[in-house]
């Protein structure tokens, strides 16, 4: 039987770009039985803090201090090569957050899904709020959620 689950934290691994300080996290998925390194499964995610980033971007001509950041990147096609897929029920509900709904961008993302195998589905409401999402995806048992913010958000 092939079980996965989410590697630990190593707190003793370097950033991989220099623009990462301070905070650094990679995400890993492993199979249960390997003791191996945390780096030995696929990687899913990785980031950290982006301040240093942001302070060398930030002009001088602005009063103030320059703004702090954190973010990560996830690695979508690892994902979707490593997560097992349920083909009887809606794995994915894609979600939206300003921007109008997003509809054409949903629907984009769930055709794309499909493509990869995903039973993915989205809120056939052209602008819901993120509460009627989230209801949408308990009444339908989605555990999984995609969530399209526009750049006013990120």
């Amino acid at each position: 039987m092939y079980r996965s689950n989410i590697g630990g934290v190593d707190t003793l691994m370097p950033p991989t770009e220099i623009y990462h300080r301070e905070l650094f996290f990679q995400v890993y998925l492993r199979k249960e039985n390997n003791l191996g390194s945390l780096s030995d499964g696929a990687l899913l995610a990785a980031g950290g803090r982006y301040d240093y980033l942001l302070h060398q971007l930030y002009s001088r001509n602005y009063k103030g201090n320059p703004p702090n950041g954190v973010g990560s990147s996830l690695a979508l096609e690892n994902i979707i090569q490593n997560c097992p897929v349920n083909e009887g029920s809606t794995n994915v509900l894609v979600c939206s957050k300003g921007g109008g709904g997003l509809l054409m961008e949903r629907m984009e993302l769930v055709a794309e899904l499909w493509k990869e195998k995903f039973k993915a589905g989205f809120v056939p409401i052209r602008d819901p709020s993120l509460t009627e999402q989230y209801e949408y995806a308990n009444e339908h048992d989605i555990k999984c959620l995609v969530i399209i913010l526009t750049d006013r958000f990120c």
